[in-house]
């Protein structure tokens, strides 16, 4: 029972970080793209483009976090990404924590250190959405065990 669970975590896993990685390349891509064109029409970025970039960093450390999180509680730490998988993560997290931490560095730099996105709130925001992330894996992993193992059974009594 223990390893039907853990094949549906491994599998569950792969198929989140692959849909929300996909969603974070995207939204990564209109944030550019909104800069881009600000920057061409000489004029400020919105607000809403900052709260949106943001959001996206959330999701993406969050959703990195988490499965460090699975990996570890379940897996002593090995990786259980398939490899285009875990570069789906990757990559796009490397770009926006690199992009990050020269904006907040340019953000202390002109004087609006109240503006920094890596803060020990935006971390805590993570952490718990990270949480979030791997107890809905856990709990759709579980839920789909126990329905395979239902079928299983129904096939066995036919």
């Amino acid at each position: 029972m223990e390893a039907d669970f853990l094949i549906m975590l491994v599998i569950l896993t792969n198929s989140v970080v692959r849909d929300q990685s996909g969603t974070g390349w995207r939204r990564i891509g209109s944030f550019f793209t909104r800069l881009y064109v600000a920057k061409l029409r000489d004029v400020d970025v919105s607000d809403d483009s900052i709260d949106d970039l943001s959001e996206a960093a959330t999701e993406l450390f969050s959703l990195q976090l988490a499965v460090e999180n699975i990996q570890a509680r379940h897996f002593a730490g090995e990786c259980i990404l398939a490899t285009d998988v875990g570069d789906s993560l990757k990559l796009p997290t490397m770009v926006l924590q690199g992009f990050l931490e020269g904006l907040d560095q340019e953000l202390k730099r002109a004087g609006h250190p109240e503006l920094v996105v890596d803060s020990a709130e935006f971390r805590n925001v993570v952490k718990d959405k990270a949480s979030k992330k791997e107890r809905y894996v856990r709990a759709l992993a579980k839920s789909e065990m126990l329905e395979f193992s239902a079928v299983l059974t129904l096939l066995r009594l036919s």
